[in-house]
């Protein structure tokens, strides 16, 4: 199952590690942490975090601003970023509102409002049009779904998902990490996933057109990669077909 990945700015060593330690029980994985802007521009642009959680002012500096800013210059690889503080004062929300940031965090702080913080800055950086939202258990941000399971958010790259499927009012998600049950329709997941190469084969099912290792024409089945036999209703038969070049 893959993990969040989150880069932490922070110059204060032991708000570091308290940060990290709260990161970690959560579920979320550290993949690296700085305690300047020009170490944490580095960091960002190596590791590609999916997550920055940044402390406003490093060595008596607004540099996690600065580093807003930076990383903000270029959407293709801007990531939702929570701004840390220990103060509350009216100029310094007032400077870091000018970035935009998707969620703020002040000091000190325990592991459920950290939580908070990161589900909030997720769905505002996945409110594009397109997205889903944490209501629905379900974040769509570039090529991965971020699901939500017990108290933090799963990663599953779309490529590892190999089918969705009804499950009463919801659909349950068939990936590589597991199955995940999210509070949308099939329709709903359809029109998300479309983009995809996924494509809607029965009622009940949507599949990863990669997963497919057989069609069975006679018997109106697919079989995945994982060995798993789906349906293909009469209706969708043709579309799907016309996906693939079959020699006859």
């Amino acid at each position: 199952m893959e993990k969040i990945r989150v880069l932490i700015i922070e110059d204060e060593a032991d708000q570091a590690d308290e940060l990290k330690v709260f990161l970690e029980k959560g579920g979320y994985s550290v993949c690296g942490i700085a305690d300047n802007l020009t170490e944490g521009l580095g960091l960002f642009y190596a590791l590609k975090p999916d997550l920055v959680v940044a402390d406003i002012y490093l060595k008596g500096n607004p540099e996690g601003i600065s580093f807003a800013e930076r990383m903000g210059e270029n959407m293709n690889t801007a990531r939702p970023l929570i701004f840390l503080t220990q103060h509350a004062d009216f100029e310094t929300f007032r400077q870091a509102k000018l970035v935009s940031p998707y969620s703020y965090l002040l000091k000190p702080f325990n592991p459920l409002e950290l939580q908070y913080a990161i589900e909030l800055a997720m769905e505002k950086f996945a409110s594009q049009p397109g997205g889903l939202s944490i209501k629905e258990n379900a974040l769509l941000m570039e090529e991965s779904l971020f699901v939500k399971h017990k108290q933090s958010l799963i990663k599953i790259p779309i490529s590892n998902i190999e089918y969705v499927e009804v499950d009463g009012k919801y659909c349950k998600i068939n990936a590589r990490e597991g199955s995940f049950l999210v509070q949308l329709s099939l329709v709903k997941m359809e029109e998300k996933l479309q983009a995809y190469h996924f494509l809607r084969i029965h009622r009940n099912y949507i599949i990863n057109l990669n997963e497919i290792r057989q069609i069975h024409l006679t018997d109106n089945q697919v079989i995945l990669n994982g060995e798993r036999a789906l349906p293909v209703s009469h209706t969708y038969k043709d579309i799907l077909m016309k996906r693939f070049d079959v020699l006859r």
